[in-house]
């Protein structure tokens, strides 16, 4: 799955670390789907929130003169954007599976079980089921 970083709206490939078992080596750079992906469409992905339309009607809806002025009213900082981008940018994917979690086990309480007939199964999806006993 690509990985991507945005920085001012304009979507940037990840970094990305993994073997490359058919070349037989590592490669340590930016995600290879997400560029080819940004390639296939025309170079770049996003727009730059300064040409952004809709920021800038909502800005001339509020009386601001422009963007700028409106990401200042907001607290909006380019330099501290800036550094979260290079600290997003520099964290690095390695397409490794999710750890799994043990399957929820969960008790049922009351009365006579009629909706199954005592023919529950618990467990997880790759084990064996377990046979609930029907209540009584």
């Amino acid at each position: 799955m690509p990985q991507y970083v945005s920085v001012f709206g304009l979507w940037k490939p990840a970094h990305e670390k993994v073997y490359l078992p058919d070349e037989e080596r590592f490669h340590d750079g930016e995600d290879r789907e997400a560029r080819r992906i940004i390639d296939e469409n025309g170079g770049s992905m996003g727009q730059h929130y300064k040409t952004n339309l809709d920021l800038i009607t909502i800005a001339h809806q509020r009386g601001f003169k422009d963007v700028d002025e409106y990401l200042k009213f907001l607290g909006y900082d380019e330099k501290k954007a800036q550094v979260k981008f290079d600290e997003e940018l520099s964290k690095v994917h390695k397409h490794e599976a999710p750890k799994r979690l043990e399957p929820a086990r969960i008790d049922r309480s009351g009365g006579d079980d009629t909706s199954g007939h005592g023919n529950h199964m618990k467990g997880a999806l790759d084990a064996p089921p377990i046979n609930v006993p029907r209540m009584k």
